[in-house]
């Protein structure tokens, strides 16, 4: 059955010049047009034109907010596509820019209740970027006016503010700017963007409610006002969340009740890194930061160092352990800085340095650590001189342990197995293999795998309790070739 229709159609900043050919041909075809506003430069060639039109600038004398008359300019399209078959709707600008009215139509699409097609336009962005020279590949929030209630602001990114349609408007989000950027900070406000009759006011952010000529056509340009110190913005986030007045579960943690958080946060970080998603692991790596910022404001907070000493202490250790990068020392190769690396850090502790496996912490996993131990006893010397003593050593270790396991259960077991394990990682290390890496991509290999044979179970009607051995086994080789895709 053929569903009623909705053309959304951009008609651009600039009148006929701004159309699409499609659009025009549109126009001209279509015989019910609908305008969100009348007040637009393309006014002038519907009338030229001869093109019969209605407009929905009445909604917004009637309606209590903007949220409503959007909702109802949803609902006339709809029964005007009833009552039509197909309407042409033309909106400002680019369709998908600011536009409520239609994301609205596009939810009812999803839901079935109508069909609409969406035509690009010439978004009043792309005259913003024009008229004050930005390149929006540096970084800008766009955001509408209407919803700035709703949305988080970063000053250490230009932003821009759409549908800023009147001086109550401006008077409106003027007090959210103001929280979060200085009252004097120069913003641009421009009208009629892409148009001849352009007009544009560079002012400071507290008279942003005083232009008499503020309207429909108005966007507001705020530029970044941390010269693109993103960290100094959000350190003062953790500042004020542990101030008074602040968040009360941040002003209560500690040193020690943040430890779970630093760890499982990490975690995370390598999680994003072995699933290869940058845009995750672009949020994890900010979230292990905050751990960090968090430790070093509750030290400051405390008299015991500041996120400067942090900071200036570990580019200091970096300069100091990098003398062939900063200073005069040459070197052949990766193991010349290793060697270099470690006799420095001897150097540092002094009398101090008991062990060349001093610090190698004991709070990490069993597998890295032992891979770190192995790789300082190797930079001195202390390994095997080929790959035929680490596989030896796997073979004796495992003769060993079905030796213990022929003798029933006792603490040599335990030691034996262990004893398996670290030379297994000893193998890693010299065929240049993370063991933690490896074991966690085999266990994530080994639950994609039973959680096949749990799918394909259960449209059986079976539990793996339910299953025998056999059946668990088909499904897991049939579950192999899948990991290979």
């Amino acid at each position: 059955m053929k569903r009623d229709r909705v053309i959304v159609a951009g008609a651009g900043p600039n009148g006929e010049a701004s159309l699409t050919c499609e659009v025009r041909e549109l126009i001209r075809e279509v015989p019910r047009v609908l305008l969100r506003t009348e007040r637009i430069p393309l006014i002038d060639f519907l009338r030229a034109e001869g093109i019969e039109y209605s407009s929905y600038d009445h909604f917004y004398d009637q309606a209590e907010d903007f949220a409503e008359v959007y909702q109802r300019m949803v609902e006339a399209l709809l029964s005007e596509a009833a009552v039509h078959g197909t309407v042409l709707f033309l909106v400002p600008g680019h369709p998908l820019v600011g536009e409520a009215v239609t994301s609205g139509l596009l939810e009812r699409s999803r839901a079935g209740v109508v069909d609409v097609r969406v035509l690009p336009g010439v978004s009043s962005l792309d005259s913003l970027f024009v008229e004050l020279a930005l390149d929006p590949a540096h970084g800008i929030q766009v955001i509408d006016a209407l919803s700035m209630d709703k949305q988080r602001l970063n000053p250490a990114l230009d932003l821009i503010l759409l549908q800023v349609y009147s001086r109550k408007i401006a008077a409106l989000i003027k007090p959210i700017l103001m929280g979060s950027y200085p009252d004097d900070h120069e913003i641009w406000v421009v009208r009629g963007a892409g148009t001849p009759a352009c007009e544009k006011a560079r002012i400071p952010l507290f008279e942003l409610d005083r232009l008499d000529w503020v309207d429909h056509a108005t966007s507001v340009y705020v530029p970044r006002c941390l010269e693109g110190d993103a960290m100094e913005y959000f350190i003062g986030i953790v500042r004020r969340l542990r101030g008074e007045g602040g968040c009360p579960w941040d002003r209560e943690q500690t040193h020690k009740s943040l430890r779970p958080y630093l760890l499982e946060e990490t975690y995370e970080v390598l999680e994003a890194l072995d699933a290869g998603d940058m845009n995750k692991l672009r949020e994890e790596l900010g979230d292990l930061l905050l751990q960090v910022v968090l430790h070093s404001v509750i030290a400051e907070e405390e008299g015991e160092f500041t996120l400067e000493e942090v900071a200036a202490g570990i580019s200091e250790k970096l300069i100091r352990r990098h003398p062939h990068v900063f200073g005069d020392v040459r070197v052949s190769g990766t193991g010349d800085v290793l060697r270099n690396w470690e006799a420095i850090k001897r150097s540092e502790r002094g009398e101090r340095q008991e062990s060349l496996l001093d610090g190698v912490p004991k709070y990490m996993p069993a597998l890295s650590r032992a891979f770190e131990i192995q790789k300082r006893a190797s930079r001195v010397g202390f390994d095997w001189p080929d790959l035929q003593g680490p596989l030896d050593k796997i073979r004796e270790e495992m003769h060993e342990l079905e030796r213990a396991l022929k003798e029933g259960p006792s603490e040599a077991l335990e030691e034996e197995a262990g004893d398996l394990l670290f030379s297994v990682v000893n193998l890693c290390r010299f065929v240049g293999v993370d063991p933690e890496a490896a074991l966690r991509s085999t266990v994530e290999k080994f639950v994609r795998r039973f959680q096949h044979i749990e799918r394909e179970l259960a449209r059986r009607g079976l539990t793996p309790a339910e299953a025998t051995l056999h059946q668990m086994d088909e499904l897991w080789e049939e579950a192999k070739p899948k990991d290979s895709m």
